[in-house]
């Protein structure tokens, strides 16, 4: 399993980062292949647990995550990177939630919508956490509405 994260890993990160970037970095390429590796096997639940439609949302997350490391590749805008990773993996949830029709149908699926605030602090580059998390948890303030 290390090889596979190094590859990984390396896609996201640049010599020239400091030693703190580098971390932050390899937090983000360690979690998006294990975030994304959830969401295959999410999607096949899914897809075998007879919610075919449903079963694209993990499978786009997927997809998403991997053309984001295309797209970080060719610019290497970690602003970016950062942004449509941690959107990606807080708006997930909800629209599973909302496809197996509502909270209790869909067995508090949204509770894993909670990993994308702690990852935002994690791997905030600069400026404060608690911003940070005012700023990503958009949906679960607008979801009760």
């Amino acid at each position: 399993m290390r090889k596979p994260l190094d590859f990984f890993i390396q896609l996201v990160t640049d010599p020239s980062d400091t030693a703190e970037m580098r971390l932050q970095k390899s937090v983000l390429g360690t979690s998006g292949v294990l975030m994304s590796t959830c969401g295959i096997i999410w999607g096949i639940v899914l897809f075998f647990g007879g919610e075919r439609q449903v079963s694209l949302i993990p499978f786009t997350y997927v997809l998403i995550s991997l053309l984001n490391v295309l797209v970080f590749q060719l610019t290497r805008n970690y602003r970016w990177f950062l942004n449509i990773d941690l959107t990606n993996s807080l708006i997930l949830p909800f629209a599973v939630l909302v496809g197996l029709g509502g909270f209790v149908q869909s067995g508090a699926v949204v509770t894993w919508s909670l990993i994308a605030p702690l990852r935002a602090t994690n791997r905030q580059a600069t400026g404060d956490p608690r911003r940070t998390l005012a700023r990503r948890d958009w949906p679960s303030q607008i979801y009760p509405l």
